[in-house]
């Protein structure tokens, strides 16, 4: 068997011989198998591409009346605080109020002219208007799913579903553009623990090939000592 490819028929010949081969001293086996997935994934912009890994496992209990197969997945993702991010823009607005009320333009305002478009787009560009970011951190989430049947899942699907929902994937090869976009993929997907469990609630409800599942995520948080954590379960349904 170690020379075949992992597909529902093999599965199932594995599962029955590892009985069989007990010669009646047991009617059940246990299979798990743990690995580290890698796929590829593309840039988000540029041409660039790289492997992400992904620790996988799968385990299949087999028995005389049933058979149980049980998926596990960690997929990483990147993770920023809604609040920090409100707090930044505050400080930014701040700045920016008192930049503009400034000596340099108070002459100018009371003869009633008002800085340009030009002007202000290039004090938000400027070194000097980088006055807070948002705390952002690496996180996981910890997929588990009981399986509704003895296919093989569908891992690299399970692992788009999960990216997709949170928006923010880990990236691989970047180019400055890449970087960029991942910047404001973060600003588009603020997130607490709670909003990430909430989304992948809402996208494995619905998942057709398993029938249960449970979530963990974690953020590693970069003002804390401590992670954050948050945890959510549910049945799917067809």
């Amino acid at each position: 068997m170690s020379n075949k490819d992992l597909h529902k028929s093999a599965l199932t010949t594995l599962m029955n011989a590892l009985i069989e081969s007990q010669d009646g001293l047991s009617k059940s086996a246990q299979l798990n198998l743990n690995f580290d997935l890698t796929v590829s994934r593309p840039a988000l912009i540029s041409k660039m591409s790289g492997y992400q890994s992904y620790p996988a496992s799968l385990c299949v209990m087999r028995s005389s009346e049933h058979y149980k197969a049980q998926l596990r997945l960690r997929v990483p993702y990147s993770s920023t605080c809604p609040c920090s991010a409100s707090l930044s823009r505050k400080a930014l607005a701040e700045a920016f109020a008192k930049q503009f009320k400034s000596k340099q333009f108070a002459g100018r305002q009371s003869e009633g002219q008002q800085p340009t478009v030009e002007e202000m787009g290039t004090w938000l560009a400027s070194k000097e208007a980088s006055i807070a970011t948002a705390h952002a951190q690496r996180s996981f989430a910890d997929i588990t799913l009981d399986l509704a049947n003895k296919d093989i899942p569908d891992f690299i699907g399970i692992i788009d579903l999960v990216e997709n929902a949170l928006g923010t994937p880990l990236q691989t090869a970047v180019k400055r553009e890449d970087e960029q976009a991942f910047a404001k993929r973060n600003a588009e997907n603020l997130m607490f623990v709670e909003d990430s469990v909430r989304r992948l609630h809402a996208a494995l409800s619905t998942y057709y090939q398993a029938t249960y599942f449970r979530v963990k995520v974690e953020h590693q948080e970069s003002l804390h000592a401590h992670d954050a954590i948050a945890e959510i379960s549910g049945s799917i349904h067809r």
